[in-house]
């Protein structure tokens, strides 16, 4: 049986998901990258906001996945309450798996009208703290070059 796997901020996906042995519902904000990524590699869209509740039962998502997150869902980790809500779909073997691109130096998070909004002084802290606060346990691995 396949694992369902959410993959949060999906975008236009990555070479990665052709070789994932899972159901993978890709959940974003943005139609066009759900279209893409259906017609591309057959995964199951879900247009949705990560500060709203997620449209799963309870303990019914094996994994979830962010790679490179952007600035919403980098948000919605540290100042909504999604923490609770993976915690709340995810099985009780389940995890949660997040890449970021840097998460070294001050991150600026801006409105729309590029009015900053939120600025993150540890990127990686900020969003483990926000997970151990929702009742998580964290394993962090950082590479470098």
């Amino acid at each position: 049986m396949e694992r369902k796997i959410l993959d949060l901020g999906i975008g236009f996906g990555g070479t990665y998901i052709k070789h994932s042995a899972s159901q993978r519902i890709g959940l974003d904000i943005r139609p066009f990258d759900l279209e893409m990524c259906q017609r591309d590699y057959g995964i199951l869209p879900l247009r949705a906001d990560a500060k709203m509740t997620l449209p799963f039962r309870e303990s019914s998502i094996e994994g979830v996945d962010g790679f490179f997150p952007h600035d919403s869902l980098v948000l919605a980790l540290i100042q909504y309450d999604l923490w609770s809500e993976l915690k709340r779909i995810l099985k009780p073997e389940g995890s949660v798996q997040l890449v970021f691109d840097s998460c070294k130096g001050a991150r600026t998070i801006k409105n729309r009208k590029n009015r900053p909004v939120l600025t993150i002084a540890n990127l990686h802290n900020d969003i483990e703290n926000a997970a151990i606060n929702a009742g998580f346990s964290t394993h962090s691995l950082l590479l470098s070059r």
